[in-house]
């Protein structure tokens, strides 16, 4: 009853294509998120037509939300009086369905103040998401404010602290013991790291002890990035 997108402007076309596509084939709810959202909510918005949800900034804490708004219904059923009200307790949202259309704080963006909170659930993982190693974003946000760049959030960043994202590799270890039958099993491809991180190096002690507790754990880092102030 629901579908969730994520909308970068580089992605634009793409997501307006698919979202026709889910139209014409579904009669679930659409939402979106993500940087286009955030910093342009009234283009993609408007541009997106098809969509029923537009979320601003972090969405694991305000989704439950609409999903507990919309459960068991379809945009044929709209939005009823409980749903409306549920929504307009909410920050950064805009919603419409049929002839209803709500906004609720939109000036706002939501944001995980403590991301250690934030949990990600491995047993979503197959073989093939696998092979090719763990893709990893442990903080939100950049301290600078670059011109050139679109990230959500300018001057505030945010981070897992390093227990919280070692806590998440030995889940993932645990998981690659189940898919490929035992520790011994998993091949090494699978024991790689990408780290996506704005500015992983902003807190050096950190990155330190993030880093040395993926090499005490057998692992290989492939990736990581990093501003040039940071270094």
């Amino acid at each position: 009853t629901l579908v969730g997108l994520t909308v970068l402007e580089r992605s634009f076309g793409q997501i307006r294509s698919l979202c026709r596509f889910i139209r014409e084939r579904s009669r679930a709810f659409i939402a979106v998120g993500g940087v286009f959202p955030t910093l342009t909510p009234e283009h993609a918005f408007v541009h997106l037509p098809e969509l029923n949800f537009l979320v601003r900034g972090d969405g694991e804490e305000i989704l439950p939300s609409i999903v507990e708004a919309v459960a068991g219904r379809t945009v044929d059923d709209g939005l009823d009086d409980a749903a409306v009200e549920k929504l307009a307790g909410l920050a950064g949202l805009a919603a419409r369905c049929g002839d209803t259309v709500v906004t609720s704080s939109l000036g706002e963006v939501n944001r995980v103040r403590d991301l250690d909170r934030s949990g990600l659930d491995f047993s979503l993982f197959e073989k093939r998401h696998v092979l090719r190693g763990l893709s990893l974003s442990t903080s939100r946000g950049c301290i600078y404010n670059c011109h050139f760049c679109s990230v959500m959030d300018k001057r505030v960043w945010r981070g897992k602290s390093a227990a919280s994202v070692l806590g998440h590799v030995r889940d993932y270890e645990r998981r690659l013991a189940e898919i490929f039958g035992s520790k011994e099993a998993v091949p090494a491809g699978a024991r790689s790291v990408q780290v996506w991180d704005d500015v992983f190096f902003i807190h050096p002690g950190r990155a330190a002890a993030i880093l040395a507790g993926l090499g005490r754990a057998g692992y290989t880092v492939t990736f990581i990035q990093g501003t040039v102030n940071s270094f």
